[in-house]
């Protein structure tokens, strides 16, 4: 046995030297991209906005009263049944983000701010920036948020060379919040102030692992730093040249620069539809699948108008359990059709963020 030992040492030691290694580490001082930035208000009022004097002022005024209705049928039906576990387990369920956005498009939309209620003034290298200048994109955490993807170059550092923005949040007192006999905790969504990412231009962020919150009431500066990578190919890495775009993202108006991290959000999203039969909100969405359901969907005409709808809704909520658990799976435990082919990209960018705070106004 220990001969055999000493031959599978010396097979990998031999197949090490059979290659060329090289590692280069070094600093540059260059003319650099401008990273991609990407904004979310963080709503803190959350469904309490949907007061009645709060008269929404874009989308289907009727559709969202309807949606109300039914959110509310669904609440006040599970008190009524006394399905306390229900309740308790689901309630939360039907007042999160990812569950409006599925189950309550008109409410959704009234919730979704506007370029120009939300960023209020925009520079870029000390000169004007404007909505043409962002990409708003929907979000399953933060409803929509806006993304500057603008290729500019930078020559030189500090503030008046990257990009100012000034933001205006609106917040409800506490005599405004709506009453759907719920507490106070369950309707608000989050805290107050902005999520931000900053990421490698023409990639999808992950807002909720890569972003950072930025505090209202207060001028923040981000300091950023960037890093280059560059990585070999088979035999020496495990990195593919190939991969450089992906183009089968459904709402996507351009195509999407290939990172792992992308690859594997769309293999898992395949996974969660080949195991539940609906789709992940939070997860990209291949254009092959942009047809299917989410996995809260409501079929609202049957809350509406079916007598036994409580247990159509119930039966609903299996798919929602079905994706809980299927979340948790590890990507290395896919098999067959649903294992990732997602190996590292050759080239990429990341970004060191360094952040300070003031008061502000003053």
């Amino acid at each position: 046995s220990v001969c055999v030992a000493t031959y599978f040492v010396f097979v990998a030691i031999n197949k090490y030297y059979k290659y060329r290694t090289h590692e280069d580490t070094s600093l540059k001082d260059t003319y650099v991209d401008f990273p991609a930035v990407t904004v979310c208000r963080l709503d803190d009022d959350g469904l309490s906005r949907l007061r009645s004097h709060h008269a929404p002022d874009k989308g289907d005024a009727e559709l969202m009263i309807q949606d109300v209705n039914v959110l509310k049928k669904i609440i006040d039906s599970l008190k009524d049944l006394d399905l306390f576990p229900l309740l308790s387990k689901n309630v939360q369920r039907l007042l999160d983000p990812q569950t409006v956005l599925q189950a309550f498009p008109a409410i959704a939309e009234y919730l979704t701010y506007d370029y120009e209620r939300f960023i209020v003034s925009c520079q870029f290298k000390d000169q004007d920036c404007n909505k043409t200048h962002f990409v708003e994109k929907m979000n399953g955490k933060y409803f929509n948020c806006f993304t500057f993807n603008h290729s500019g170059i930078i020559k030189k550092e500090g503030p008046t060379s990257g990009l100012s923005l000034v933001f205006y949040l609106d917040t409800l007192q506490e005599n405004e919040l709506i009453d759907i006999s719920l507490e106070d905790s369950a309707m608000r969504f989050t805290d107050s102030g902005i999520k931000v990412a900053i990421h490698e231009p023409n990639t999808i962020p992950d807002m909720i692992n890569d972003g950072f919150i930025v505090a209202l009431g207060h001028s923040t500066n981000i300091a950023v730093k960037q890093s280059v990578f560059e990585k070999m190919e088979s035999p020496w890495g495990e990195c593919d040249k190939s991969r450089v775009k992906i183009t089968d993202i459904a709402n996507e108006d351009t195509d999407v620069v290939y990172n792992q991290k992308t690859c594997m959000k769309i293999c898992q999203q395949r996974y969660i539809q080949g195991k539940c039969g609906c789709l992940n909100i939070m997860l990209p969405v291949p254009n092959d699948l942009k047809n299917e359901k989410y996995c809260f969907y409501i079929d609202q005409d049957n809350i509406l108008q079916n007598p036994n709808w409580t247990h159509l809704f119930l039966e609903e909520l299996k798919h929602v359990d079905c994706e809980n658990k299927h979340l948790l799976d590890l990507p290395d435990s896919y098999v067959g059709q649903y294992k990732c082919d997602c190996p590292l990209s050759c080239s990429y960018k990341t970004y060191d963020s360094l952040i300070s705070q003031a008061n502000w106004p003053p």
